[in-house]
C-alpha cells in the first residue's frame, strides 16, 4: 500500500512541477513579449497522451483504452505543434491524416494486446481509407493512372511470391 502512495506522490510532484514550469513560461511570454510560447499549447496534450500511455504501462499492459487514447493524443499533439508554426490551413487537404491516426491506434493496440485480429483489420482499413481519401480529394485525376499502375505492379509482385 505504501508503494501506491509513493507512486501517487511522484505523479502529483511531476504534475506540479510541469504546471509551475508552464505558468512561468506563460508569464515570461506575457511580460517579455514572446508570442511563440502560446503556440506550444500542444505540449500539454502531448504530456497528457504520454501520461495515458504511462497509465497503460503501469497497469501491466491492462486497459488498452488508455494506450489507444494516449497514442491518438500524442499524434494529434505533434500535428498541432507542426500546424501552430506553419499553417492550419493545410488541414483542409490533409484531413484524412486523422483517419490514419485511427489506423495507428488500432495497429498499436493489436501489437500490444495481440488478441483480436479484428483490431488489426480496423487498422489496415483505416490506413486504406485514409489513402483513398487523400487520393480522391488531393490528387488531380490526370495523375491517377500512376497510382493504378503502381498498385497493379505491387499486386502482381506480391501475388507471384505466394
Amino acid at each position: 500500500m505504501a508503494v501506491i502512495g509513493e507512486l501517487e506522490n511522484r505523479t502529483y510532484s511531476r504534475l506540479g512541477i510541469l504546471l509551475i514550469f508552464l505558468g512561468g513560461a506563460f508569464a515570461a511570454a506575457t511580460y517579455l513579449g514572446l508570442p511563440f510560447v502560446y503556440g506550444l499549447w500542444p505540449l500539454l496534450t502531448l504530456s497528457l497522451g504520454t501520461g495515458f500511455i504511462g497509465i497503460y504501462a503501469k497497469r501491466h499492459r491492462g486497459g488498452s483504452f488508455y494506450l489507444g487514447f494516449g497514442v491518438y493524443l500524442t499524434q494529434f499533439s505533434i500535428l498541432a505543434l507542426y500546424c501552430n508554426f506553419t499553417s492550419w490551413s493545410m488541414l483542409s487537404s490533409l484531413w484524412p491524416i486523422f483517419v490514419a491516426f485511427l489506423g495507428v491506434v488500432f495497429t498499436v493496440q493489436f501489437l500490444a494486446v495481440r488478441r483480436n485480429h479484428f483490431v488489426l483489420f480496423l487498422g489496415v482499413l483505416s490506413f486504406l481509407l485514409a489513402g483513398f481519401f487523400l487520393l480522391v480529394f488531393n490528387v488531380d485525376t490526370s495523375y491517377w493512372w500512376v497510382v493504378f499502375v503502381v498498385v497493379g505492379v505491387s499486386v502482381l509482385v506480391t501475388g507471384r511470391r505466394s
